[in-house]
C-alpha cells in the first residue's frame, strides 16, 4: 500500500541522532541476551545421549567441487543482495562465465583449509519490530 501511494513506512527504529550509539545499543542488548542463554545452558543437566547419537561421523574431508558445481549454487541463488557485497547477485549470475573459476578456486580453498575470508565474514544486521505497536524504546521489541 505504502508503495502504490508513493509513501515512505515508518522506520521500525526507535528514534534516534546518531546510527552508531543506536548499532552499539543493539550490539549490548544482543550480546547480553546471548550471554545470559549461554549461562542458562552452562547451568543445565548433561543429557546422557543414545548411543545412536554419539556416532554421529564427522566431516573431515569435503568432496571437491567443480566449477559446473559452483555455477549451479550460483544460478539457484537467490538475487538478493547486501551493500556490503562487493557485486550484486543478479550481476555475477549475469557474469558467472568470467567469474566462475576463481570463484571455484576461492570455496574449494576455503574447504580445504577450513578457512573463509575475512572480507565475507561481515554482517549487516537490520533490527526488525516484532509487532506493529511494541514500544520502540524497547530493543527487546526487535529481533
Amino acid at each position: 500500500m505504502h508503495k502504490i501511494l508513493d509513501r515512505k513506512p515508518a522506520s521500525p527504529l526507535p528514534p534516534y541522532k546518531d546510527a552508531e550509539i543506536l548499532a552499539c545499543n543493539f550490539g549490548e542488548f544482543f550480546t547480553d541476551k546471548i550471554n545470559k542463554i549461554r549461562q542458562e545452558l552452562d547451568t543445565q543437566t548433561v543429557i546422557n545421549l543414545p548411543d545412536f547419537a554419539r556416532d554421529v561421523p564427522v566431516w573431515s574431508t569435503f568432496k571437491t567441487l567443480s566449477e559446473d558445481d559452483i555455477r549451479r549454487l550460483v544460478i539457484k541463488a537467490k538475487s538478493t543482495h547486501c551493500k556490503l557485497d562487493p557485486l550484486p547477485t543478479w550481476l555475477l549470475k549475469e557474469n558467472i562465465d568470467v567469474f566462475l573459476s576463481a570463484l571455484t578456486k576461492i570455496v574449494i580453498m576455503s574447504l580445504q583449509n577450513g578457512q573463509f575470508p575475512m572480507d565475507w565474514k561481515q554482517a549487516m544486521v537490520k533490527p526488525l519490530l516484532k509487532k506493529p505497536g511494541l514500544n520502540l524504546f524497547e530493543l527487546s521489541s526487535s529481533e
